[in-house]
């Protein structure tokens, strides 16, 4: 990002003045004064040399000595704009917009931009939790602060297509706008529609499995906390560049937030699916859906094997301890909803080349609402 540069006069005033804090412990009142007298004769005289060796710039006006640097705002205004209101947008003719809300009020976003989606957005390394290591794929990141403050998991990823980088790029949209939702009615949710968009599960202390999917349920989740008052909210998407937003809301009661975000629950599992078996060895998937079931677990539907092969622990010695791998279970609950979440599984080496049975090691926290008619697709 870039700054302002201070005019030459500037930069030696601060270096003058740093001098003079450090000096006035050490200076009588009398000599502070004179002091001070020198360093305003001396700063008269830099500003008169300043203004005689600054050359005119095209439209008259006297050019800084250094490069002009153009001010974030400006950068913001030459990429786009996010935009905020109370009703869906359509980015071709946005209407009705507004940076000020009250408790209750629905808010939509969109990021309106001078070039397409696809220039906007860069390589992204995230996390795959599923796999247990690092990809690189299209995306943007977002930086959600309220009043200033950061909430935990306030910074996201959102990238395109997780399950492998070839073709990507073909998921990303090629308009010049994005929708993004803030806290949208349920049926008016539009960003958990983007196709192979992947919405990470962030922390949300207090929802069921204390978890909120990223987007729009977590925002809504985290207005749902806020006391009483008015409160100051600031958004920003960075790709190959950042654009920022910032809107206001006020009002006594929040607690509308938090019904909204157990309403999205639905809307942000709609894209929610199976990721692609890495590794075909139903033997192996079915050892695992057992090792999930002793676990406590609920009836298994599907099992994918999400790692291409054993990862291979060894302790520092060079001793194989286990080997592992991950999954991604589909089950159904007693509620009659079905959900997915990804587990690491592991065999404990015996000697000679053998391994145990298949065991799960742990609970993870990736639980999510899958559509039943999703589990098999």
């Amino acid at each position: 990002m870039e700054m302002r540069v201070r005019p030459l006069s500037s930069i030696i005033s601060v270096l003058i003045i740093t001098g003079l804090a450090i000096m006035i412990p050490l200076l009588s009142a009398q000599q502070v004064s004179g002091q001070t007298s020198l360093i305003k004769k001396t700063l008269k005289k830099v500003d008169d040399q300043v203004e005689k060796a600054t050359p005119a710039a095209e439209d008259g006006s006297q050019a800084s000595v250094l490069s002009p640097a153009v001010e974030p705002e400006d950068r913001q205004g030459q990429a786009g704009r996010l935009v905020f209101s109370k009703q869906p947008i359509d980015p071709n003719n946005p209407a009705g917009l507004t940076s000020s809300f009250n408790a209750g009020d629905h808010i939509y976003a969109a990021l309106i931009l001078n070039k397409s989606f696809r220039e906007f957005v860069s390589d992204q390394n995230i996390r795959d939790s599923r796999k247990g290591y690092s990809v690189t794929r299209p995306g943007f990141e977002v930086d959600f602060l309220i009043d200033d403050t950061w909430s935990f998991d306030g910074r996201t990823k959102f990238v395109f297509q997780l399950d492998k980088k070839e073709g990507a790029m073909d998921f990303v949209p090629a308009e010049n706008y994005f929708i993004f939702d803030i806290s949208p009615e349920p049926a008016k949710a539009r960003t958990y529609e983007y196709k192979e968009m992947y919405f990470p599960l962030l922390s949300a202390t207090g929802r069921k499995s204390n978890r909120a999917k990223a987007g729009a349920q977590f925002y809504s989740f985290q207005l749902g906390r806020l006391g009483p008052g008015p409160h100051t909210v600031s958004v920003q998407l960075t790709g190959s560049e950042s654009i920022k937003g910032e809107f206001t809301i006020t009002g006594s009661n929040y607690a509308f937030y938090t019904q909204l975000a157990d309403n999205l629950d639905s809307v942000s599992s709609g894209n929610t699916g199976m990721p692609k078996s890495e590794w075909n060895n139903p033997t192996l998937a079915r050892s695992v859906g057992t090792a999930y079931r002793k676990q406590g677990g609920e009836r298994v539907l599907r099992t994918v094997l999400i790692s291409p092969s054993w990862f291979i622990q060894k302790n520092s010695l060079g001793i194989i301890i286990h080997r592992g791998l991950f999954a991604s279970i589909a089950t159904k609950a007693p509620d009659g909803k079905c959900y997915v979440q990804n587990e690491y599984f592991k065999q404990l080496y015996r000697g000679s080349g053998r391994y145990g049975p298949t065991a799960q090691d742990g609970r993870s926290e990736t639980r999510q609402v899958i559509p039943c008619e999703n589990v098999n697709k």
